[in-house]
């Protein structure tokens, strides 16, 4: 692997081991099974709008403020 595909696969490693490391407990044994859900539905929620073009991306902006 070389160029852009290992700086892709770099980033991700690297932004799933922060990830865990934030969102672990101290203790592993207390690691309930949905521990990383809640998470990321949040990431997802922020990473959403990125993605989308500019109209459907106020609309969902407006929307979520509502709520």
């Amino acid at each position: 692997m070389n160029g852009p595909r290992r700086r892709a696969v770099t980033a991700v490693l690297t932004a799933v081991l922060v990830f865990g490391s934030l969102v672990r407990p101290d203790d592993l044994i207390r690691l309930p099974p949905g521990a990383f859900v809640r998470p990321v539905q949040g990431i997802a929620g922020t990473a959403l709008p990125l993605l989308l073009l500019p109209r459907p991306r106020r609309t969902v902006a407006v929307s979520a403020t509502a709520s």
